[in-house]
């Protein structure tokens, strides 16, 4: 019985063109990228359609594949050649996966379902990668997307990072915006002049979007509201264009009773300001040590 992972299945209110060109930018991303080193037989231009492409050379995780592309109405099948050893039996063929884009009617709309499935475990983390591309892109928020990568920066940064953010036994602002900055995939820059002063990181990502980022140590209720009415203005400075996707509060809790939970009642909070939606995330900087005695 053959193997088949459903990894993504949506029904998704674009063309047929967009949505095979977003399938292709992924695969090329994915299959080229850190997990990967790729030799393609194609050469992706700056808009990618897989059902241009025939074949395509890979080696995923150790592994050499020659990619065949069969197109079959709405589905486009991977097939995969493996070479492993010498002899007549070192020839391997498999069905790696396929993309799938179906129109569908939706009252007076025509949007298209796209069905992303793995066949072969080797390469389920190409297909799962292609799959998370397509849920951020086309599924999820902007907002969403950029607090859950402030999510796993607050995970590492508690689990490894936090003694970094002191010098001298205290804690320091410009640290913990260095340490975030480089953690962001976005493009990003640092102290960018807004109405209301400077914010402190302005991030852009791939279409355009910005993100406004504010770094505080907590110093009590009377220094976090103030830092949230800067945020504001700086929100009201920057959204001119409507492009501004959301705003975060970065608070570095230093204190040993986590005394930012305290005030706040959660590690993260949704609020919105000048009708965008802004995101207070707590990082506890100074953890206690359990007893090995407790």
């Amino acid at each position: 019985m053959m193997l088949e992972i459903n990894l993504f299945r949506e029904v998704i209110p674009i063309s047929e063109d967009d949505a095979w060109k977003a399938i292709g930018e992924a695969f090329d991303i994915f299959s080229h990228g850190e997990m990967a080193y790729a030799v393609a037989h194609h050469n992706f231009g700056k808009h990618h359609d897989l059902r241009e492409i025939i074949e395509s050379s890979l080696t995923y995780d150790g592994i050499a594949v020659d990619i065949h592309f069969a197109h079959e109405k709405n589905r486009i099948i991977l097939f995969g050649v493996t070479n492993i050893g010498s002899g007549p039996f070192s020839r391997y063929e498999h069905i790696c996966g396929y993309f799938e884009v179906s129109p569908k009617t939706l009252y007076s709309t025509q949007p298209v379902e796209i069905c992303v499935a793995c066949c072969w475990r080797p390469l389920y983390l190409l297909f799962h990668e292609v799959a998370n591309f397509l849920r951020a892109r086309f599924t999820e928020q902007p907002f969403d997307n950029a607090l859950r990568e402030l999510v796993r920066f607050k995970s590492e940064f508690e689990r490894q990072g936090h003694r970094d953010l002191f010098v001298g036994g205290k804690p320091r602002e410009n640290f913990g915006r260095s340490m975030l900055q480089f953690y962001l995939k976005s493009r990003s820059y640092r102290e960018v002049t807004v109405r209301g002063g400077k914010s402190d990181i302005l991030a852009i990502d791939h279409e355009s979007n910005r993100y406004i980022y504010e770094v505080k140590i907590w110093r009590g209720k009377t220094y976090h509201e103030q830092g949230i009415r800067e945020m504001e203005e700086y929100i009201k400075g920057e959204n001119t264009d409507d492009l501004l996707r959301a705003g975060f509060y970065v608070i570095f809790d230093a204190t040993s009773k986590s005394a930012a939970h305290t005030y706040l009642g959660s590690d993260i909070m949704h609020v919105r300001l000048q009708n965008v939606p802004v995101g207070i995330i707590v990082i506890h900087a100074k953890l206690v040590t359990p007893s090995k005695y407790s």
